[in-house]
């Protein structure tokens, strides 16, 4: 029996077949199809399971991670969404929290609300902050709400009244009212969506919800039938933000918590990767053909956060986006992919990103129809890819296409040549990507030179090397399967939900038995929700949102469910609120905000290998590529070896190329590169010194060499 994992990225769809009888790994990649995402998913499938010999009947379970909620959002390309909230409330999303995100700003931009305000509908129904109904809910103000949102041909509605999360009642009879009266209508519910406090966070969440939910609801729908059609009649689950599985009736009524599940898929499989190589403390860094992620993951496990942002104006500025309200791997996204493009700015200056070529028309080395230059295109003419062996050989690439593409919009402006151009798309690309990370490990206190860069993608082997000696991390490891390295992290992610109501209360007021019953409710509503196909084992965290009385943000806290006194909770809390803001023994009191529940399936974690049989000797070949040494750069011999060739304990040295199907290794600097024990590549990354003059007085700048980075 085999497991499926299915990825879609935005320029392939990346499939891997874990074999259970020996822990072996095939993988495969397939051009992504836009405009109907399924048929790229059920061809990759098919095309997988065909060329490695296996039958649709063999297959356990389909597990999949889809980035369409996060392009629907971006792109707004979501249905027409209605939203119904209390009398004087329908303003919200637009005014926020009147929050600027740049002080010295004058032209300050917003992202739109994905509800227009001719969207939005006001009633009398709410509830006070006890949860007790201020006003009911009126049939003939929610029937003439309806009304007009019908005439509008919305297709989606999302409803948040006031205080709903301290009681769902009132919300829970407009979804009755709207189910039987408009039952072709999609419904998102403030209280059932996101439970917490917070008007204008839950209503941006819940619209955001209900904006993508047919489109979800549709795709889900195809792909289980697709699959069905072949002769897979598992059941399909999928990937959400937190880094657990669900059914797909979850997924289509939540589909919020699928909006990062591609890149937790990467963190889990960066985080796994590192697991098998005795390494706790790790940068998970996924760069594929759209975008890159990073991903701080700390003795083992990638942190979780419970509120980030979408579709963000200026992706570096927080509150330059769409606050969402749902647990989330921990990670930093930036428009930085093998289909980035590369052009000349206003000033004159090279600027790669964030626009993509994408799969359609993808960049010009495919020969499909770009012809802007992109960081694929660079990378083949500085050597780094093989036009010949390109996916394994099953696509051949075009360096005439590429050199075509980069003289004419890059070098001939620049007045570079053509390799020159290339260097300085490959540069740029690194150094955007190292500084999203600086600033992400920053905010964190985190050094980047105790860390191992874990690189996965078909793009992140490629550019990883380059990234580590910018950030100063000491070692890049290269996992099996680094090339598809998300649908890897899918066979390594158990089953989870988690839950989060609101819960106050002064820390000293609250009772243990009252708290436990609370906790208790949370983890039987999680539960319920978990797939009942697979019998695992699970295990369950409880935490709670705690804040001293009169702050505004709280802290996340774990507790224990044997030890719920006030004094256990109240240290907990100051170890924590320590470690995060220093050494501030406060003695104001303490209050709760919300209570949260994960409750997880525990699943065994294979020894992830390829199945292509070792030769008896390393396969080499040699080709140019280029290598950064100061003032003699330029393209150099270099060997190039087949990863299935590379057996543990194979001692290398760079510069080289170690080609796989699905990716490429470059290092092109000299220093060591270690095949261990699991058959991970781990490079080591020269240390950085400051930069010596190698020349006199009248010599120029290029006499300077700063040794050990590009």
């Amino acid at each position: 029996m085999i497991v499926v994992g299915v990825d879609i990225g935005g320029t392939f769809t990346d499939v891997v077949i874990l074999d259970g009888e020996n822990n072996s790994l095939r993988t495969w990649k397939v051009l992504t199809t836009p405009r109907a995402p399924e048929e790229g998913v059920l061809r990759g499938v098919t095309e997988a399971l065909s060329t490695h010999g296996y039958e649709p009947s063999d297959v356990k379970a389909v597990v999949h991670a889809t980035t369409l909620v996060t392009n629907a959002i971006i792109e707004r390309k979501g249905e027409p969404t209605g939203l119904i909230t209390t009398k004087g409330f329908a303003d919200a999303l637009d005014i926020g929290r009147e929050l600027r995100y740049d002080l010295y700003d004058l032209d300050l931009s917003f992202p739109e609300p994905l509800v227009p305000r001719s969207g939005r509908q006001e009633i009398s129904a709410r509830s006070g902050a006890d949860g007790v109904a201020v006003a009911p809910v009126v049939e003939d103000e929610l029937s003439a709400a309806w009304r007009a949102l019908d005439s509008s041909g919305v297709k989606s509605v999302a409803v948040n009244l006031l205080h709903a999360y301290a009681d769902p009642r009132l919300e829970e009879q407009v979804g009755e009212w709207l189910g039987a009266h408009a039952p072709h209508v999609s419904v998102s519910l403030s209280s059932d969506v996101v439970r917490e406090i917070g008007e204008y966070e839950r209503g941006s969440t819940v619209t955001a919800n209900a904006y993508v939910k047919p489109l979800i609801d549709g795709y889900l729908e195809r792909l289980e039938v697709g699959l069905k059609r072949t002769g897979i009649g598992v059941p399909l689950l999928v990937m959400q933000s937190a880094g657990g599985f669900c059914p797909p009736e979850v997924a289509r009524k939540y589909p919020i918590r699928l909006l990062e599940s591609g890149p937790a898929a990467g963190a889990l499989a960066a985080a796994h990767a590192g697991q098998s190589a005795g390494l706790a403390d790790l940068l998970g860094f996924d760069m594929g053909g759209t975008t890159a992620k990073a991903c701080l993951i700390r003795e083992g496990s990638p942190e979780v956060t419970f509120a980030f942002e979408a579709g963000r104006v200026h992706r570096f500025k927080r509150g330059s986006g769409l606050p969402i309200l749902t647990s989330s791997v921990d990670l930093i996204e930036i428009g930085a992919g093998g289909g980035s493009i590369a052009a000349v700015d206003t000033l004159g200056l090279l600027q790669v990103g964030p626009e993509s070529a994408s799969s359609e028309p993808g960049p010009a080395c495919y020969g499909l129809g770009g012809a802007l230059p992109t960081v694929t295109d660079a990378d083949l003419l500085l050597g780094y890819l093989d036009a010949d062996s390109f996916l394994g050989g099953r696509m051949r690439l075009s360096t005439e296409a590429a050199e075509s593409a980069i003289i004419e919009n890059l070098a001939t402006p620049l007045g570079m040549t053509a390799l020159e151009a290339a260097w300085g798309v490959h540069q740029v690309v690194n150094e955007n990507m190292a500084s999203a990370a600086r600033i992400y490990l920053a905010e964190k206190a985190t050094d980047p030179r105790g860390l191992t860069l874990v690189a996965t993608g078909g793009a992140g082997p490629v550019h990883a090397f380059g990234v580590a000696c910018s950030l100063g991390c000491h070692q890049v490891l290269y996992p099996a399967a680094a090339g598809v390295g998300s649908a890897v992290g899918l066979l390594v992610a158990p089953p989870r939900e988690d839950e989060v109501q609101p819960f106050g209360g002064r820390l000293s007021a609250v009772r243990a038995d009252g708290l436990r019953g609370a906790l208790s409710y949370l983890e039987n509503r999680a539960r319920s929700r978990m797939t009942t196909d697979l019998n695992l084992t699970t295990h369950v965290n409880f935490s709670a949102d705690l804040r001293y009385v009169g702050q505004g943000q709280a802290v996340n806290v774990p507790l224990d469910p044997r030890a719920l006194t006030a004094e256990a909770i109240r240290h907990a809390f100051k170890v924590e609120y320590r470690r995060l803001f220093g050494d501030r023994d406060l003695s104001a009191p303490i209050e709760f905000v919300n209570l949260r529940v994960t409750v997880a399936g525990t699943v065994e974690r294979p020894d992830l290998k390829h199945l292509d049989p070792a030769p008896t000797t390393i396969a080499t070949t040699h080709r140019k590529i280029f290598v950064p040494t100061g003032a003699t750069a330029a393209l150099q011999d270099a060997p190039v070896y087949q990863r299935s060739s590379l057996t543990a304990c194979t001692v290398l040295t760079g510069p080289c190329v170690i080609e796989e199907a699905a990716t490429t290794i470059v290092v092109n600097q000299q220093t060591e590169v270690l095949v261990d024990e699991r058959l991970n590549v781990i490079v080591s990354v020269p240390a950085r010194r400051l930069a010596t003059y190698s020349g006199n007085p009248t010599t120029n700048v290029s006499a300077f060499e700063v040794s050990g980075q590009p």
